[in-house]
């Protein structure tokens, strides 16, 4: 394999690599080349791209004596430093799936002129966790790619599904990082998600990981079994998740606006834009952009479902029960009007 190549071109193949042996012998290529001038600026450009793009340590090379604990903990000190004091506007809309995030996210960029960051692995693409495995896994604010984000001169904003905790609520307030939440009733957002698994299932069926945890027949089964599939599987996530922030809200570590679907995502563009704008601390110009953006409908995939109220009816009466004893259950533990209530 050449080791000459341009830096558009390493990009666009390492970017393609999820293989750890594959991505290693992109990197051997270019950091053992000894005809390239350029080979250490190639190898942080891939690194920054493919987290698996780190060469082999060959015979008579001690990468330690080059690098160490010492200097790496100098390094992530200064990161820190400078992370922490940046002003950018830094936001992470944190979501329950199926509620509208990534439309809204979208708007939140263009109209703000933010770029688009993952906050869950160091990796330059904003679906760097997706992209590489990540999917099934339970997402979790990574400092590093945090601070790699941070201190991104423009100003960023990362959409994930996480639910909170203490540590994941330091990381933002440390790094003046906004939290944006939407929520949606649950009954539609579950029918959204047999929508969605259908659809991705048809083409991951070979794959158990791709299949997201799904039973393997779950293309074969009624609509009524595969509702209640998803109430085993999902409902508990999505208590965590509402409880959690709602529990670190209360407690004064985190301070983030809420969105509902149902009243701000499909009601009043404006107020919503205003709401969101105000929170960001954005200028009324970028504001009035924002208004316009959400009562917009472009031509770009932005994994936009129905986008509409009242399709979770189709949910009968058993399922209904179970849905709604279970949030019953857990009372205690946070307010879950915003599932129930359309």
């Amino acid at each position: 394999m050449s080791a000459i190549r341009t830096k558009e071109a390493l990009i666009q193949e390492a970017s393609k690599q999820t293989a750890l042996d594959a991505s290693r012998e992109i990197a051997n290529s270019i950091y053992y080349a000894n005809d390239n001038p350029q080979k250490i600026d190639f190898f942080v450009t891939g690194n920054a791209i493919n987290p698996f793009f780190v060469p082999e340590a060959r015979d008579g090379l001690d990468p330690t004596k080059v690098f160490n604990a010492d200097a790496y903990r100098k390094c992530i000190a200064m990161a820190r430093l400078a992370a922490a004091n940046s002003t950018t506007t830094k936001v992470l809309y944190s979501s329950a799936p199926k509620s509208g995030s990534t439309f809204v996210s979208h708007k939140i960029g263009v109209a703000f002129n933010l770029i688009r960051v993952c906050m869950t692995l160091y990796s330059a693409s904003s679906m760097g966790d997706v992209n590489f495995g990540g999917a099934i896994r339970e997402a979790n604010i990574d400092e590093m790619a945090l601070l790699g984000s941070c201190l991104l001169p423009q100003g960023v904003y990362a959409q994930h599904h996480i639910a909170c905790t203490p540590l994941t609520a330091n990381y933002l307030k440390l790094y003046n990082v906004v939290p944006i939440l939407s929520v949606r009733n649950i009954f539609d957002t579950l029918i959204s998600y047999d929508d969605h698994f259908r659809r991705a299932l048809s083409n991951s069926r070979e794959n158990p990981f791709m299949r997201y945890g799904m039973p393997s027949d779950y293309l074969e089964r009624d609509f009524d079994d595969r509702i209640d599939v998803l109430i085993d599987m999902k409902l508990a996530w999505y208590m965590k998740y509402m409880s959690t922030w709602q529990a670190c809200e209360k407690s004064g570590l985190v301070d983030p606006l809420w969105i509902v679907y149902e009243r701000d995502i499909l009601g009043d563009k404006t107020q919503l834009a205003q709401r969101i704008g105000e929170k960001l601390k954005r200028p009324l110009g970028d504001i009035l952009k924002l208004a316009v953006g959400l009562s917009e409908k472009d031509g770009m995939n932005l994994n936009v479902n129905k986008a509409v109220a009242g399709r979770g009816e189709q949910i009968t009466s058993r399922n209904r029960q179970r849905i709604e004893d279970f949030f019953h259950r857990y009372r205690r533990e946070g307010d879950f009007s915003a599932y129930l209530n359309a």
